[in-house]
């Protein structure tokens, strides 16, 4: 497919959006039972009208010949195994069916309200696959189950609609950064192919203007909290009856990365953070035996946090250093997005000042 090609496919995508109107596919087996307002569910692209990767391939070094400095990506460890997900690449599938650290999981990525994360694809000793329904709920995600073919909402974390109506999705959190970034401090991690089996042109956004114009939505969106602008990027910890967004200008230091020590559902939390790297990210600061840890400011090469006690460790929880080398620390639910999309999902959340 050509480049030509490849944007009049993503146009007539685009408009196809731009068109639709409410409406519920022909799949769904229980169209009156939701778990949300049926009314506000929005038919796009269709089932499967964005095509979910079912069989990635990873590089380590392809990547450069599409990413730019300033493109994202999502980063997922388990274990020891870190795979990075570029955003060029999830702007057009959303969904990535792969195995990390020989877990079966979904990533799955909502362009419009840039919510990345990764869902356990197991159920009762079954694993599935999962695909774009072509459902939207306030401009979100909402991804089926190939096996029930259960509608899900992406930030509601939930069944909505079919046979696992209110189940929760098993969620892994992901570390979103740019590649400018990543490369410094994973450059020998897996990173996700452009060779998809899709002839597409990765680099091209695929969506105008949509990420730089804080008022331009595609499908409509009930938030009315305006203490942020709608597009802000922020980085949400989910609880159970508490949800806290923290923002880049809460890191103003060019040369280092700071560290916000913080307390959440009662646990002590260590969000980390620099604008100049474009990163914001979030640990829990309690060993398993309830000793805490303090991180202190990082100002070397390596990146990597060190805390009081002279252990170091990446920024994805592991201590890679010191006395507690090998130790890994929980991850908190958490997620980056646009501020619209946790104040419409959340709407009892607070902001970090």
């Amino acid at each position: 497919m050509t480049r030509f090609n490849s944007a009049l496919h993503f146009l007539a995508i685009f408009l196809l959006l731009l068109s639709c109107d409410k409406g519920t596919p022909a799949f769904v087996d229980n169209p009156d039972v939701w778990f949300i307002p049926k009314l506000e569910v929005y038919e796009g692209a269709g089932r499967d009208g964005i095509a979910s990767v079912n069989e990635p391939k990873f590089t380590t070094t392809e990547a450069t010949q599409f990413m730019d400095e300033e493109d994202l990506v999502t980063v997922l460890q388990i274990g020891d195994d870190i795979k990075a997900y570029p955003h060029p690449i999830l702007d057009y599938h959303e969904i990535i069916n792969d195995e990390v650290g020989g877990l079966p999981v979904a990533i799955n990525y909502c362009p419009f309200t840039g919510t990345g994360m990764a869902w356990e694809r197991t159920f009762n000793g079954d694993t599935t696959t999962f695909g774009v329904s072509g459902l939207l709920y306030n401009s979100n995600l909402m991804p089926f189950d190939r096996a029930t073919e259960t509608i899900w909402s992406q930030l509601a974390l939930k069944g909505v609609n079919g046979e696992f109506l209110g189940k929760s999705a098993i969620v892994h959190s992901m570390t979103e950064m740019p590649w400018s970034t990543w490369k410094i401090l994973f450059p020998t991690s897996k990173v996700l192919s452009k060779d998809t089996g899709f002839d597409l042109i990765y680099g091209d956004y695929p969506y105008l203007d949509f990420r730089t114009n804080n008022e331009f939505f595609v499908f409509p969106v009930n938030n009315t909290d305006n203490r942020l602008p709608n597009k802000e990027r922020v980085l949400g910890v989910i609880g159970a009856n508490e949800t806290r967004v923290f923002r880049f200008s809460s890191f103003t230091e060019k040369n280092e990365i700071q560290v916000i020590h913080n307390s959440f559902m009662g646990r002590s939390i260590a969000v980390f953070g620099s604008a100049a790297q474009g990163i914001i990210g979030v640990v829990s600061a309690s060993l398993k035996d309830g000793t805490t840890i303090e991180f202190l400011p990082t100002v070397n090469d390596s990146n990597l946090l060190v805390d009081t006690n002279g252990n170091e460790w990446t920024i994805l929880g592991k201590a890679v250093s010191g006395d507690l080398i090998g130790t890994q620390l929980d991850i908190p639910k958490s997620f980056m997005g646009y501020w619209f999309s946790f104040a419409i999902f959340y709407p009892n959340l607070d902001i970090y000042e």
